[in-house]
């Protein structure tokens, strides 16, 4: 979060910015030059294989951004237990190429 934070913040002030971070599953979180929102979509795969956005998402300009983060830090800090959650870990590579949310979108 501090490197996608860093980045909005970049892009915030004027900077040419282009970032596409899986939040996982098919979900992104995007900055997009020329652009000043951040963008959170739901890819998938289209039947020629290629991966293209979604209806599912939501683009928040700059301000909307920094609240969203201020409310989840709140409940991050406030709520037993969500300290417990984590991102997936696989002992192997292969774990993780065959884990639907680290890796939603299978080459044929």
């Amino acid at each position: 979060m501090q490197n996608i934070n860093r980045d909005v913040e970049k892009a915030r002030d004027g900077k040419h910015i282009s970032v596409k971070v899986h939040l996982g599953g098919g979900w992104y979180l995007s900055l997009t030059p020329g652009f000043s929102c951040v963008d959170l979509r739901k890819f998938y795969q289209h039947r020629d294989n290629s991966i293209r956005p979604s209806k599912r998402g939501i683009a928040l300009n700059y301000s909307e951004w920094n609240a969203l983060i201020d409310v989840a830090t709140t409940i991050y800090n406030e709520l037993d237990g969500m300290k417990a959650i984590s991102s997936c870990w696989h002992n192997t590579v292969d774990e993780e190429r065959q884990c639907s949310e680290c890796t939603p979108f299978k080459a044929d």
